[in-house]
């Protein structure tokens, strides 16, 4: 196993704090809690085979969306504690198994979750900020998967 990119979401548009509920908690366990239980499995399964020589790379996917949008219910919580990894590889006996790289994902075009958003990207863009079409992202992503970027 070379890569892992454990990319799922669910739209949450619209739940503010006090309109969370089942929906919001299974988001939060897809794009959260089983990528954790997911991550764990693959480092079991090398070490079950002895496979320590070849760490598998985690592409994560992160998100410049810290709260900023709100209303999308559980996402950046779970965008949020995803970026903990970069330390527990440092603190906990998975490195030999998984190493991780964090794809912080701008604001892309044509996808479920920005399709609300897509209709006010053109006019961002003559403004200066910057959206990716899907192919750009999907470019950027196996950049980095290149080699010599795994190795880093």
């Amino acid at each position: 196993l070379d890569h892992v990119i454990p990319f799922a979401a669910i739209s949450e548009d619209g739940r503010e704090l006090d309109q969370l509920d089942s929906k919001s908690e299974l988001a939060h366990r897809i794009m959260l809690t089983n990528l954790l239980r997911l991550l764990g499995c693959i480092k079991a399964k090398k070490v079950e085979t002895g496979c320590d020589t070849r760490p598998a790379q985690v592409l994560l996917p992160l998100s410049p969306n810290h709260g900023t949008f709100g209303a999308d219910g559980l996402y950046s919580e779970s965008k949020l504690a995803l970026e903990t990894l970069f330390n527990r590889w440092h603190s906990e006996s998975w490195g030999n198994y998984l190493t991780i790289a964090g794809a912080n994902i701008g604001w892309t075009r044509g996808t479920g979750l920005m399709v609300s958003n897509n209709l006010i990207a053109e006019s961002l863009e003559k403004e200066g900020i910057r959206t990716f079409s899907t192919q750009e992202m999907a470019f950027n992503l196996i950049g980095l998967m290149h080699p010599r970027v795994v190795t880093l």
